[in-house]
């Protein structure tokens, strides 16, 4: 209730600009282009994990996906760290623009989940034998589950951008909420009960929140800048992986222990991003991962049509060949998708259209 009142009193101040009139909302920040790598990262390791479902016999396969396994919950994390970066600093200009744009691209994402789900049904590659009636329905968006359905990432990153008004417009107040949230249920994880995964999901965008708000720190903006203190930093990320990685393997974590498994998505994802001045050396690298981080949600979708496109014709042809040359296949064809993708956009005002239409 304190939550609403608050939303409805700061929509119902007018911002003036100089002339008088209302004020526009902020125009967006430029893409940042370290994030763009860390997702293109992030799509390299999905290619890699979905691959070695198909082409990789066990026990190699075991251990390459528990290796890989945070790469689910990084895209719900780096969504609900967006939202800290790059909205909440202009939310308070505009509140009630931006709860509707987020609420919008969160409908738009279950729906492309929808879509996506009733195609994979309708084409009998379903991994859930039915039947599927509103119960099921029901039971999908409810509590979910890797077993009932597929994509199930894209149902986390529309929770949490339809929740993310509601931590923007708390201020200080969804900081504390949404860490108390991380570390509270987090802590049913840690003793061995089992999240339903639409709550773990929303929960890794919760802690991706607010690791974005403690990032927007200035002292943080500060230690970036300066070498000696990003070396520091990810000294502590390559710290963080490492226990992550001693947990997983040596200890049998996974998952389910959210604290264990966000420590490891930061820490990865820590890592990769300040190692982005690196990788800017090698341009034809960076501009590959930057490409496929731009349309990561794209990427996302596309890459499981080209996996089981590829494994089809090499079951079809009998072809045996290492999974080295799987993967270049399978990720060739993507990034030649991709390229042709972001040329028509750039190209066609149309199809720049269409594409904002669904993604944006």
């Amino acid at each position: 209730m304190l939550i609403w009142f608050r939303w409805a009193m700061l929509t119902s101040k007018q911002n003036v600009n100089e002339s008088g009139g209302p004020a526009k909302p902020q125009r967006p920040h430029c893409r940042d282009e370290g994030l763009d790598f860390v997702k293109g990262m992030l799509v390299v390791g999905m290619v890699v994990f979905h691959s070695s479902v198909l082409f990789i016999p066990e026990p190699t396969m075991s251990h390459v996906i528990r290796a890989l396994d945070f790469i689910g919950g990084s895209w719900v994390f780096i969504s609900g760290l967006i939202v800290a970066l790059h909205y909440a600093p202009r939310f308070m200009n505009a509140p009630r623009f931006y709860s509707i744009r987020l609420c919008r691209r969160g409908i738009k994402v279950l729906l492309v989940f929808g879509v996506l789900n009733l195609l994979i049904i309708e084409a009998g590659l379903s991994r859930y034998p039915g039947p599927f009636d509103w119960q099921y329905v029901w039971t999908v968006l409810t509590a979910g589950g890797g077993h009932l359905s597929s994509f199930e990432v894209l149902l986390g990153i529309a929770y949490m951008l339809m929740l993310s008004p509601i931590l923007l417009v708390s201020g200080r107040t969804g900081l504390y909420l949404g860490a108390a949230l991380v570390l509270g249920i987090g802590l049913m994880g840690e003793s061995g009960y089992t999240l339903p995964t639409n709550v773990w999901v929303v929960l890794c965008g919760v802690g991706g929140y607010v690791c974005g708000v403690i990032l927007r720190h200035e002292a943080f903006g500060q230690a970036v800048a300066s070498k000696q203190k990003r070396a520091q930093l990810l000294v502590v990320a390559v710290g963080a992986i490492a226990t992550y990685y001693m947990l997983v393997f040596q200890y049998e974590f996974s998952r389910i222990h959210l604290h264990t498994y966000l420590l490891g998505i930061a820490g990865i994802l820590g890592t990769s991003y300040l190692l982005y001045p690196v990788v800017r050396r090698a341009p034809y690298l960076e501009g590959l991962l930057r490409l496929c981080g731009r349309y990561s949600l794209v990427a996302y979708i596309w890459q499981m049509g080209v996996i089981w496109s590829w494994h089809g014709i090499a079951r079809a042809t009998a072809v045996d060949v290492p999974f080295v040359i799987d993967f270049a296949i399978v990720f060739s064809v993507l990034l030649v998708s991709l390229w042709v993708l972001d040329a028509t956009i750039r190209h066609d005002w149309r199809a720049r259209r269409a594409y904002e239409l669904v993604f944006n």
